[in-house]
């Protein structure tokens, strides 16, 4: 794939955009979002649903920043299947939704939250 997005790259076909795309499925972040500081109020809230560890909800929100909204419940059902997010009352299922709803992390509806997350 390198070859082929290299000759892409040198033919000129390949745009700022695609180049971003790029970067974030070999590195899983965009350039953007490496540079986006990280809500201390999301932080905040997120952290008694990972444990308190506030390591892993900086790390949670770095992987989710521009990422697709199915990837993103992907990554919860892993995370709390790895127990890195709490399963406790189903609190994954709507205090979570809420608080990336409201930090414009998830921009999908409860609904589809709730038929997507385990």
């Amino acid at each position: 794939l390198d070859l082929f997005f290299s000759a892409l790259a040198y033919l000129g076909e390949l745009d700022d955009t695609t180049e971003k795309y790029i970067g974030y499925i070999q590195a899983g972040l965009t350039a953007e979002t490496d540079c986006q500081p990280i809500d201390q109020e999301t932080v905040k809230e997120l952290k008694p649903l990972f444990y308190n560890n506030e390591a892993n909800v900086r790390r949670f929100l770095r992987e989710i920043m521009g990422m697709p909204p199915n990837n993103i419940t992907d990554l919860v059902n892993q995370w709390v299947k790895n127990k890195r997010i709490t399963n406790f009352g189903n609190s994954r299922k709507g205090v979570l939704w809420k608080i990336l709803h409201k930090a414009r992390l998830y921009s999908r509806s409860r609904q589809n939250w709730n038929r997507r997350v385990f």
